[in-house]
């Protein structure tokens, strides 16, 4: 578990080859249901521009290819799957819909399993993606989060990060690809304000 109110996500590197034919994908999947209302989708909002920025840095020449997933009991794309070089991050804060009536975690993660066979079809030598998971863990669909997330591991990296002292540490903890995958954004009532990648 990491707790620093600044922390490197695991898994997100800068590709040894930097040229055109190699890539790495980046899926953030952020929680836009009731219960992350106010300070928790705000602190989600600036997590997900601060990591967008640090990834479009010159030295990464453009290497990430990226898309932004935000849900509730559906999900829609806040940027669909694009080069980092065309995505604004400040134009997506997380913002909790009126007619938002539950937390589908399970669905989210199915959908990000979609983008990923979206990205497979891309020409280029792809990394092994990173998912990154905001939220405060509130699962109340019928499905299990569990269970997708098992089936996403197999094929990238899982990045969970707890939102709220109310989160549900004990589910994002599981659905993380390992304990070092799982973050919480609040330590002792502060919310996560850096998120820093690793591409180095």
């Amino acid at each position: 578990m990491n707790t620093s109110s600044k922390f490197t996500v695991s898994g997100i590197q800068r590709p040894q080859w930097l040229n055109s034919k190699t890539r790495q994908t980046v899926v953030v999947v952020r929680d836009a249901s009731p219960s992350m209302s106010g300070a928790k989708a705000r602190e989600a909002g600036e997590a997900t521009r601060e990591l967008l920025e640090e990834l479009a840095r010159p030295e990464n020449k453009g290497a990430f290819d990226v898309a932004v997933l935000d849900f509730h009991t559906r999900t829609w794309p806040a940027a669909t799957l694009a080069p980092i070089g065309t995505v604004a991050p400040a134009a997506l804060p997380l913002v909790v819909p009126a007619d938002a009536n539950g937390t589908d975690i399970a669905e989210a993660l199915r959908a990000a399993g979609e983008i990923l066979d979206a990205a497979d079809k891309l020409p280029e030598r792809h990394l092994k993606p990173v998912l990154l998971l905001f939220s405060d863990g509130m699962h109340n669909g019928s499905g299990s989060p569990e269970a997708q997330a098992t089936a996403l591991k197999a094929r990238a990296d899982l990045v969970t990060v707890a939102y709220g002292a109310d989160a549900d540490a004990t589910l994002l903890r599981t659905l993380a690809t390992s304990e070092q995958h799982f973050y919480l954004a609040a330590t002792g009532g502060r919310a996560l304000r850096d998120v820093l990648a690793a591409v180095g």
